[in-house]
């Protein structure tokens, strides 16, 4: 969802300059499960074994939105977007900001600034700005609710990206495939050691969400939610709330 919002005009997260994500390729993951499961059916395995970055390559949380920043500008540049929107937004970096920072400048705190324009419009009863007014005040409690809805989503992301630094080390999973023979080690794809970052977002994993991922998440912002209504049972809350929530 961050990189979603990101490429889609949000440029105020949660992102401590001092946070490093843990992202890994999925086919990396496959190879060092596969290594792990060898140890274990030879009976020399660890007690645990980590599938990270963080301990060699770690992404900073800055690092990957200023990433973001230039793929945006990126498919400007290259013609893949063209609206005016886009062509502003090019220029206007995603900001990581502290925790502290978040709290007051962030998604939340935008949404009451939003509330109160709203609150001193609703005031205006009377004089040629009335009409003007009320209006005004719904489209402003309307986008409050909105920025709200982000804020609810970055928020879940918070002790990720914004409060602590972690860092798994992947040792274990290191020394297994150091241990495969050569020419069975060439098959399996491990090196977080040695990724670009910037490739890595530009060329594989935005691409990927943009084609996979996104518009998933474009049709569930276009769904529209049925009003709730008396249930019968418990069951029939419980049917409910699945499909509400594609369960």
């Amino acid at each position: 969802p961050i990189l979603y919002m990101a490429t889609h005009g949000q440029v105020q997260f949660p992102g401590d300059p001092n946070v490093h994500l843990d992202i890994i390729p999925v086919d990396m993951v496959c190879a060092a499960m596969i290594a792990t499961l060898a140890e274990l059916l030879e009976g020399t395995q660890k007690p645990v074994y980590q599938y990270g970055t963080t301990d060699t390559n770690g992404c900073l949380m800055t690092r990957m939105l200023e990433v973001t920043g230039l793929y945006n500008r990126k498919l400007v540049r290259d013609g893949k977007r063209s609206a005016l929107f886009d062509r502003v937004t090019a220029y206007i970096e995603p900001q990581g900001l502290t925790k502290k920072e978040y709290e007051q400048r962030g998604a939340h705190a935008i949404a009451g600034a939003m509330r109160g324009a709203a609150k001193a419009l609703d005031a205006i009863k009377f004089g040629p700005l009335a009409p003007l007014a009320k209006p005004a005040a719904s489209a402003l409690k309307k986008a409050a609710r909105q920025e709200d809805k982000l804020g609810d989503v970055i928020d879940m992301f918070l002790p990720f990206i914004a409060e602590s630094d972690w860092v798994f080390s992947c040792a274990n999973t290191r020394e297994a495939m150091d241990r495969m023979p050569p020419a069975e080690r060439e098959r399996f794809v491990w090196y977080p050691e040695k990724f670009d970052w910037r490739e890595y977002f530009w060329y594989v994993h935005i691409p990927g969400l943009e084609k996979w991922v996104f518009p998933e998440l474009e049709e569930k912002l276009r769904k529209e939610i049925a009003a709730l209504r008396p249930y019968d049972n418990l069951l029939d809350l419980l049917d409910e709330a699945a499909e509400r929530h594609d369960h």
